[in-house]
């Protein structure tokens, strides 16, 4: 949709537009239903069905460190698993992150252009993203480009909202986005695979072989993914060159099980990622505006060994090893600015300790280790430089009944600003025999990068950490087996924010900002349908202007819907809606809804040929001012199940 002018008639406009497409996807969910529970299926549900596991059986892992029921955390969270990503063919984990509450994604164009999440309006370098424990925010800017994040080889994607710095130190700020890589558990060497094509000279090739022997598992797999799908700077602008990205992702993880399991794990995890995007120019008087011969290259190297040993049934000790490498070169023929390269390395050790110990009605789980981190980044040619931070933290957590406690503190000292500590509770409470409620309440804090503390003039050494408190409080019940509705009310301040100081042309910490808000879920579980639908009203402030934080919208509205029409039939679509929301020049950026459709045949349980659309109604937006969007695009694909 493009902008009205009048603001509040096309707001009206669309929420009329969003309340109907809500109606007619829950109609088509209601028939989805009665016909799936009168079908009569010739087959077991495979590894693609739409039924999930209900609210009481889902664990999560990001919320404690430790495998928690998801019904007994005080936060909120969600996740994603491999069947969510499959029934909808997303490529990247950035397409994935836009079907989660209370998130907002940002990209600068179309495929593999810089892209931002934002967090309950935290920023994204406010937001730590972690894949198989290993921290992916650069050391410079302090935040993560999911621009090169394809979902092959991804398992499960956990997001945490709220600040968590408790348990994860430095840029928990507003939130976690926990990834996990894919593990092999076929005792027969197993080939999964996919091949897709289509407009914009899309091509998508995927490749991936694991099995178990024994105790020794492992997995390994490649990808490569091209794409022209649309001009980094707005078509609508007049910039008609496309923008090509290509990228290549390598992955591989071995596990042995020590004592057939009963000692322990010890894996190791292995990521390279090529990519090459064609990119554009910046004019002060016209903003984006085409460049042909501009292109980053990106190469990102991600490792991790790691030692779970289980001496008792009660006590568990994990030691993770860790890097992640990042650079970033420019490349520019005609523009000298458009040359440079980028490094960003971060080496993390760390020892965690999980006692269990159980009385009688009681069951009580201890929690504590240790960190150290060092990061160590710079542009080439420009400055080069590190920071180390150690850490150490403590978790008590405590379940009573239906009562569920959660209680930490953590210490860290960085060795350019000094220490900071950070604090979280939570508690989670069954009430009658479906409801449940829950709250979280913590503090979180963020690092200054490497950026705003060195780079040559425009860095300063006396910078002291962002920081933010925050607490939200929801209620979840369960109507039945199949219908669940959540409430979340949330709210966020923001301190000691790093900005730029034209009074001493440094940055300093003299910015502050609030987000308050509301998220709604409704789901329903049915044997062939499955429908997740959520709002997120967020209301952001910058304190010094009293003006919404730029990007982050007032309004998002997502609704999913998968539905297994026959034994042979699946059906995923998806809409988003988006509504309220400033550039960074504080200009109004249009309110938009965004249709995907994906329908795939099981010829065998195995083989199954795909149509995968994109941006279904062709609606033409920005998610970044002056930058274009991804149009109406085929794409079809043939893909190996695993």
């Amino acid at each position: 949709m493009s902008h009205v002018p009048n603001r509040s008639s096309a707001n009206a406009a669309h929420c009329l537009r969003c309340i109907l497409a809500y109606v007619v996807l829950f109609l088509i969910s209601f028939f989805a239903s009665a016909t799936g529970a009168t079908a009569e299926s010739a087959e077991e549900p495979s590894s693609d069905s739409v039924q999930q596991p209900t609210v009481s059986e889902e664990i999560t892992v990001a919320a404690n460190r430790i495998e928690t029921p998801i019904d007994e955390v005080g936060s909120s969270i969600s996740v994603l698993d491999r069947s969510d990503i499959e029934r909808h063919a997303w490529s990247t984990v950035a397409d994935a992150l836009r079907s989660m509450p209370g998130l907002e994604v940002s990209r600068s164009g179309g495929v593999g252009q810089l892209t931002s999440v934002f967090v309950r309006g935290g920023s994204s370098s406010q937001v730590l993203v972690l894949i198989d424990g290993v921290r992916l925010n650069s050391a410079t800017s302090g935040a993560y480009d999911f621009s090169a994040m394809t979902t092959d080889a991804i398992e499960r994607i956990e997001v945490v909202r709220g600040p968590q710095s408790t348990l994860y130190g430095s840029e928990a700020v507003a939130g976690v986005i926990s990834i996990v890589t894919d593990r092999s558990e076929s005792e027969r060497v197993h080939v999964t695979g996919r091949v897709e094509g289509g407009d914009d000279d899309h091509h998508r090739l995927e490749l991936s072989v694991g099995a178990r022997r024994g105790s020794f598992d492992y997995r390994i797999s490649l990808a490569d993914h091209h794409t022209e799908d649309a001009s980094a700077a707005d078509a609508r602008r007049g910039n008609p060159e496309v923008d090509a990205w290509s990228n290549t992702t390598a992955t591989a993880r071995f596990g042995w099980a020590l004592g057939g399991g009963e000692m322990g794990r010890f894996d190791v995890d292995l990521r390279h990622v090529d990519s090459d995007v064609e990119i554009d120019g910046f004019s002060f008087s016209e903003g984006a505006v085409d460049d042909l011969d501009a292109r980053n290259l990106r190469t990102a190297r991600i490792g991790s060994v790691t030692l779970e040993l289980t001496p008792t049934d009660r006590w568990t000790q994990t030691v993770r090893l860790g890097v992640s490498d990042d650079e970033l070169q420019g490349e520019d023929p005609t523009n000298p600015f458009g040359n440079f390269i980028v490094e960003s390395e971060t080496l993390q050790a760390s020892t965690r300790t999980d006692l269990r110990l159980e009385a009688q009605n009681v069951d009580h789980t201890l929690s504590f280790g240790a960190e150290w981190e060092s990061r160590d980044g710079g542009s080439v040619g420009s400055f080069s430089d590190e920071a180390e931070i150690a850490s150490f933290y403590l978790q008590d957590r405590l379940s009573v009944g239906r009562l569920h406690l959660t209680l930490g503190a953590r210490y860290d000292d960085h060795d350019q600003f000094g220490d900071e500590t950070t604090w979280r509770a939570a508690a989670a409470l069954g009430v009658g025999t479906s409801g449940r409620l829950r709250a979280s309440w913590g503090t979180g804090f963020k690092a200054p990068t490497l950026n705003d503390l060195f780079f040559p003039g425009f860095g300063n050494p006396d910078l002291v950490p962002e920081t933010s408190e925050g607490f939200d409080l929801g209620y979840e019940h369960r109507f039945g087996d199949r219908w669940r509705l959540d409430l979340t009310g949330f709210d966020l301040d923001f301190e000691n924010l790093i900005a730029f100081d034209f009074a001493t042309f440094l940055p300093q910490n003299i910015a502050s900002a609030s987000s308050t808000g509301v998220e709604v879920q409704v789901a329903y579980e049915g044997e062939r349908s499955r429908l997740v639908a959520h709002h997120t009203w967020n209301e952001t402030e910058d304190e010094a202007t009293g003006s919404q934080l730029a990007r982050r919208p007032e309004h998002r509205s997502v609704m999913d819907l998968s539905w297994r029409v026959t034994d042979s039939w699946n059906v995923a679509t998806r809409l988003v809606a988006v509504a309220d929301r400033i550039d960074s020049d504080g200009s109004e950026l249009e309110d938009y809804e965004r249709l995907d459709l994906t329908v795939e045949y099981a010829v065998t349980e195995r083989w199954r040929p795909y149509v995968r659309l994109i941006n279904v109604l062709d609606e033409e937006y920005s998610e970044v001012g002056g930058f274009g969007t991804q149009g109406a695009t085929a794409l079809v694909g043939l893909r190996l199940a695993r």
